[in-house]
């Protein structure tokens, strides 16, 4: 009857676990999960082994006598189960997943289509979403490279501590040195034409005593105008020849200078006194009639200066004395107080010597090295002696008292 055969088919399309509907050709139950038995044969072609068009690895499928298996893995002949199986058609048609996600889920291994709400592949049997079921969540995976950054960092910090340090002390001489060269002070500072230090004089090299000394060259900065048959030019001092003289004319003298008398020596010596005739020593007219000497310095190479003071004896010969030899070259009188005469104001050197011990070895070119850096026409006065001893050590003949 037609209507038996179509509840015999539906009886057969029914999970034989659970009741509920199977969709061919599932081979495990939508609902329960249980395996759904292979179809029987057609009458006449029962017989245990497995179709005669199967291959030799087919499954021969349950005993006959063994019943239809459960999810626990129990026989068919196992107590029933306690509530009676319901269609699919009882319970209705699921409701939409409350996420708002698709109804459906594809198996990731068969591809089938699943609904959302089943955990097992109807076909394959799959766990559908096993992502949901994990009760711990994975641990990220770790990542070298920014522990390694973070660990460079550290390090990099623990480093620069000396950065700062290394800037202080750059930082502070530098300042130093720029305030030193503003100010021009210390290290740039301006060279001064100072001194020289003097150097000492070795008495053992030199036992005997002093000589005059041998000019090469004596100059002035003015001269007196010849008058009647009588000149006066910076010969007259040095010839030897107590009846001519030199006289300095103030007129000529650049403003702001002082006259000087240089006698330039013939070879490096140790300086020991200067002799000179202070005044016009031709006649005692001539004496009176020009200026004398109050005050001059004694220029020696190396800026070294010796203050001296002549005293107004008449026409009498003064020897200035120095209390130390000094090595030179040259010898620089700078006058820089006159007495005047009746007729001039200009000052008047009858004679003058050099009188000291010849330079010998080592000394000669330190004299030599001295006169380059220093020579006796410097500018700088060093006073080593308020005032020197004066004498008179001899009475020239022709010359008066």
């Amino acid at each position: 009857m037609p209507d038996d055969t179509d509840a015999a088919d539906a009886m057969e399309q029914a999970c034989a676990h659970c009741g509920a509907d199977l969709a061919p050709p599932a081979r495990f139950c939508i609902s329960c999960g249980g395996a759904v038995p292979a179809e029987a044969p057609a009458d006449g072609d029962t017989h245990d082994g497995p179709p005669a068009d199967a291959g030799p690895n087919a499954d021969p499928g349950p005993p006959a006598d063994a019943g239809p298996p459960t999810a626990q893995g129990r026989s068919a002949d196992a107590e029933p189960a306690a509530n009676p199986p319901q269609r699919a058609a009882d319970l209705g048609a699921l409701p939409p997943p409350a996420s708002g996600r698709s109804a459906s889920l594809r198996c990731s291994s068969c591809g089938a289509v699943n609904v959302r709400a089943r955990e097992l592949c109807r076909v394959c049997g799959l766990d559908l979403d096993p992502d949901e079921r994990t009760a711990v969540p994975p641990r990220p995976a770790a990542q070298p490279a920014e522990q390694s950054a973070a660990a460079s960092r550290r390090t990099r910090a623990r480093r620069r501590w000396w950065v700062p340090v290394l800037a202080v002390v750059v930082a502070v001489p530098a300042v130093l040195v720029t305030v030193l060269l503003v100010a021009g002070l210390g290290p740039f500072a301006e060279d001064e034409e100072g001194p020289l230090e003097p150097v000492p004089f070795p008495a053992e090299r030199y036992p005997v005593l002093g000589e005059v000394l041998v000019l090469s060259d004596v100059a002035t900065l003015t001269s007196a105008p010849p008058e009647d048959d009588r000149a006066f030019r910076p010969e007259g001092m040095v010839d030897g020849d107590p009846r001519t003289a030199w006289r300095s004319d103030p007129a000529e003298l650049p403003e702001a200078a002082s006259e000087t008398v240089d006698l330039v020596l013939e070879r490096p010596a140790w300086i020991t006194a200067i002799a000179i005739s202070n005044g016009d020593h031709h006649t005692v007219e001539a004496y009176e009639d020009a200026g004398r000497i109050h005050t001059a310095d004694l220029v020696f190479d190396g800026e070294v200066r010796v203050r001296a003071r002549l005293q107004d004896l008449g026409r009498q010969r003064q020897l200035l004395s120095l209390e130390e030899p000094v090595l030179s070259t040259a010898v620089r009188l700078q006058i820089t107080e006159v007495t005047g005469g009746r007729a001039t104001e200009g000052a008047a050197v009858s004679s003058i010597e050099v009188q000291g011990h010849v330079a010998e070895g080592e000394d000669t070119q330190l004299a030599e090295e001295r006169a380059a850096q220093r020579p006796a026409t410097g500018a700088v006065v060093l006073e080593q002696a308020p005032a020197l001893p004066t004498g008179l050590p001899w009475h020239r003949p022709g010359q008066g008292s």
